[in-house]
């Protein structure tokens, strides 16, 4: 069989600017209980950016054993989780399995106190990893070791307690969401002032730039600490809000979506605490959805483009005749793409996706 291998490079129309105000914390946490498959395809995984001048530091933990204990006692939680933590290029830079094993671990407790999380069993399991990262945007996956499936609690939180400037300004996760269903993701605004937030449901999205098995009508439904609805859409581009929700996606360096699309929108401000967005399929509609929160503020700076999850790395074999799905991008000035096969570009290849028909 005929294979051939192409890259997919990301190009913006500057470097990232340096910091000329400083960003104020904003995001501190964004949380996900979901189904976890076996290593490769049923894999979960989540975006962060890192805003400011300066490195963070990052406590990540995928939590299964520890749920499955008392005072919890989940039922059907994945046995063996495993992290791993991808650069904007789909670099690894991290990677856990076993937090207890770690060398790291007195740290991993350190840090998890710091952010306020719940402790994690001695010797089990969990995944977890503390790190610091240069601002960028990375991508942190879970896995299950050995064929182990089930539920897995997926967290992200800013631990640093040295430097609160730096920021984490946008989060992701990629889930399935069954028929009649429902996606939980967590999230907490930094306590002081109220923030802006730019909040979407991707499905068609995704499909339009070859993902396939997308949420064809994803809804969202935004809850605050009391369980009040505070915001919520259902298609975007018929909400009365759509230019303002157009907009802040390029301040967030998102990709547009396209008019008329069933994706979800909105863009609320809300006071510091914590909140849920709630991810349903319109009509028990099934499939893969992206959820997104980004911050927009005054704040908000340039930079380097990135590939998000769900495809990693960028560089992939495929037999001629089917289509390389890239996946959505982020950046701001927006990124162009840019095909290329053994090292030349190729020419008019400059989509998120390629039909190896062609060459």
């Amino acid at each position: 069989m005929n294979l051939r291998r192409l890259l997919l490079a990301l190009f913006c129309g500057s470097l990232p600017a340096l910091v000329s105000a400083v960003p104020q914390r904003a995001l501190v946490n964004l949380s996900v209980r979901t189904s976890v498959g076996a290593s490769g395809s049923g894999a979960v995984s989540t975006s962060f950016t890192i805003e400011g001048s300066a490195a963070k530091t990052v406590l990540i933990r995928a939590v299964g054993p520890t749920l499955a204990a008392a005072p919890y006692n989940v039922t059907g939680t994945i046995a063996d989780p495993a992290l791993v933590v991808f650069d904007r290029l789909g670099q690894r830079v991290a990677e856990n399995d076993n937090w207890g094993s770690a060398a790291t671990s007195a740290a991993l407790v350190s840090a998890t106190t710091a952010a306020g999380a719940f402790a994690l069993a001695d010797h089990t399991k969990d995944a977890a990893l503390v790190v610091t990262l240069a601002p960028g945007t990375y991508t942190a996956r879970v896995d299950g070791i050995s064929g182990a499936t089930g539920t897995a609690l997926l967290e992200v939180y800013d631990a640093d307690t040295v430097s609160l400037t730096p920021r984490l300004a946008y989060l992701n996760l990629k889930s399935a969401v069954a028929s009649g269903g429902t996606t939980t993701v967590g999230f907490v605004i930094a306590a002081g002032s109220s923030q802006t937030v730019l909040i979407r449901g991707l499905g068609p999205a995704l499909a339009s730039v070859g993902l396939a098995g997308t949420l064809s009508n994803p809804a969202i439904n935004v809850f605050n600490s009391s369980s009040v609805s505070v915001a919520a859409n259902d298609n975007w581009g018929s909400a009365a809000a759509s230019a303002p929700v157009a907009a802040a996606a390029v301040t967030a360096g998102l990709r547009p979506l396209f008019d008329g699309s069933a994706d979800a929108a909105l863009l609320t401000t809300l006071a510091p605490g914590a909140y849920t967005i709630q991810l349903t399929g319109v009509s028990s509609s099934a499939g893969t959805a992206l959820v997104e929160i980004a911050v927009i503020d005054a704040d908000r700076t340039d930079f380097a483009p990135a590939l998000l999850g769900p495809v990693l790395p960028v560089a992939n074999a495929q037999s001629v005749g089917a289509t390389l799905a890239s996946t959505l991008a982020i950046g701001r000035p927006a990124p162009t793409y840019q095909w290329s096969k053994n090292g030349a570009p190729i020419s008019g290849a400059t989509n998120p996706s390629l039909a190896l028909s062609s060459l």
